[in-house]
């Protein structure tokens, strides 16, 4: 084990060189406390990883009406947004990713709130939230010339 950190819940990341983490696959990262994130009662995420196909996969409970963003570190002191944005809808969410960094670290940053810090940034450049993004149904982390006009 390389790196130990609490996540925003609470529960305990681990990261270095292993493949295994109690009989489950995990490689080079694992949660020691919860459980698969599949109902409102365990909305926690969860990182796994799968032996035959190399990705890990982040997955989480989205809770209908809440929006969550994903930023990633490797030293759990500068973080840096992934660009997913996912609206909760009462199931799981589940994203692919591959690393080969010796120390990675995903947090989850969500909010209910249209006002809050997170939805009212501008990420992409273009003068618009990131509220007003997802009402228009464009990416707030990609910038896009929908006028033409540069």
């Amino acid at each position: 084990m390389r790196s130990l950190a609490l996540d925003q819940e609470g529960r305990i990341l681990l990261a270095g060189d292993f493949r295994f983490y109690q009989g489950i696959s995990h490689r080079r990262i694992a949660r020691i406390y919860g459980g698969v994130p599949r109902s409102p009662h365990n909305e926690g995420s969860l990182v796994t990883y799968n032996s035959a196909t190399d990705p890990h996969t982040l997955s989480w409970f989205g809770r209908s009406g809440h929006y969550y963003f994903v930023q990633h570190s490797e030293d759990l002191e500068n973080w840096d947004w992934t660009g997913i944005v996912e609206q909760g809808e009462d199931q799981t969410i589940e994203y692919d990713f591959a690393t080969n960094a010796d120390r990675f670290f995903l947090r989850l940053i969500y909010t209910f709130d249209a006002q809050a810090p997170v939805m009212q940034a501008d990420f992409n450049g273009t003068r618009v939230s990131t509220w007003d993004e997802i009402q228009l149904g464009t990416d707030p982390f990609e910038w896009v010339d929908s006028t033409g006009n540069g």
